[in-house]
């Protein structure tokens, strides 16, 4: 839960538990989606290409389990992360001159438009 005697913590409980089951629900879709397709690809089955590159050329098959939930740990991180700021953003809380522009914009934009 949200400190609120924290001079740090300016989140409302609402928007810190919505940032955190994001960033924690990411976490988990990512990790166990990297096992499956780990599992598919041992078993002969065929896997998604990402970004026209095979899967086993980003995972390779003898990665450890604990060094895949790290980075899907570190993913959730960096999607709550811009969850928040998106948040953050919409309720005028956090005005960066041209930032969401360029966020829109820019070549990070996966074209998924307003999920």
């Amino acid at each position: 839960m949200s400190n609120a005697s924290s001079q740090f913590d300016v989140l409302d409980d609402p928007l810190y538990m919505r940032t955190a089951f994001y960033g924690a629900f990411s976490a988990r879709m990512f990790g166990d989606g990297v096992i499956l397709n780990r599992t598919k690809l041992g078993m002969g089955l065929p896997v998604p290409l990402i970004m026209e590159r095979s899967f086993e050329s980003y995972i390779q098959p003898d990665v450890a389990v604990a060094d895949i939930e790290k980075l899907a740990l570190r993913a959730g991180v960096h999607l709550s992360m811009g969850y928040l700021l998106d948040q953050m953003i919409k309720e005028k809380r956090a005005e960066v001159r041209g930032f969401e522009n360029w966020a829109r914009k820019s070549k990070l934009n996966l074209g998924l438009g307003d999920v």
